[in-house]
């Protein structure tokens, strides 16, 4: 691994010296080797730091893994190499800590959304179960209501003010299609939603539009038009916070949820 690092740094430097002063490598400053040695420290620190964090999970995550061997490969060639080239390795190998925390806070964020689907699925059922027992209360028998069935949401995202569905997005709707071929008395409601950029009457708009997009492409796969219910909510039902663009791009969606599956 470090071997292999150190031939990425080696690359990734002459990449940066080959694009001149105006390009990354005015971004690295050659400082005296103390202050050199406090950034050496520092990160690894970070590394360090990060391996703690529970979103990384410890260990085996690849982005972390990377900058960890680049701050060890770093950390393995100080001495030997000249002030010039250790701002350089450096300043690569605190890109790369970057990028791990960057990708750490995303898969977090997305588990996050993704737990929070599932409960938002648990409430629907118990409320509906409520209603049924309430029901039951006063009729000689009611037939519980099958808990809805929330399939993965995770790919059906839409890019800012689009309504198209993804590759991805159809891929995951396929199975929601095989589902509702194979269970033929259940039925689908589909829910879009926006994030908080543009006006809140525009959102509700756009997540009509995202909703029916996916009815749509439901209905192209077989499944009956009347077993399929579309509505937009538009912006008001964020899963993640709107304050910056992976908290908008996790409720940039559409949930669908099956009800009735045996």
């Amino acid at each position: 691994m470090r071997a292999s690092i150190y031939r990425k740094l080696s690359v990734l430097t002459l990449l940066m010296a080959g694009a001149g002063s105006a390009g990354a490598m005015s971004l690295v400053v050659k400082a005296d080797a103390m202050a050199q040695r406090d950034e050496l420290r520092r990160l690894q620190g970070e590394v360090a730091a990060l391996r703690e964090d529970a979103r990384f999970g410890g260990t085996g995550y690849p982005e972390l893994d990377e900058a960890a061997a680049a701050v060890a490969v770093t950390a393995d060639n100080f001495n030997r190499l000249d002030d010039e080239e250790n701002a350089r390795n450096l300043y690569l190998s605190d890109r790369l800590v970057r990028i791990a925390e960057a990708s750490g806070q995303r898969r977090y964020a997305e588990e996050r959304h993704a737990q929070l689907v599932n409960e938002r699925a648990e409430l629907i059922a118990a409320l509906e179960r409520r209603e049924q027992e309430a029901v039951a209360s006063t009729a000689p028998t009611v037939a519980e209501a099958p808990a809805p069935l929330l399939l993965s949401l995770a790919e059906v995202r839409f890019e800012t003010g689009l309504s198209e569905l993804s590759p991805a997005a159809q891929r995951s709707l396929q199975q929601a299609a095989q589902a509702l071929r194979d269970n033929p008395q259940a039925t689908v409601s589909i829910e879009g939603h926006t994030d908080a950029v543009g006006s809140a009457d525009f959102n509700r708009e756009l997540s009509q539009r995202r909703a029916e997009a996916v009815r749509s492409y439901l209905i192209a796969q077989g499944v009956a038009p009347e077993r399929i219910s579309a509505r937009g909510l538009g912006e008001e039902f964020p899963t993640a916070s709107n304050a910056d663009s992976l908290g908008r791009q996790l409720n940039r969606r559409a949930e669908v949820a099956i009800r009735g599956v045996a």
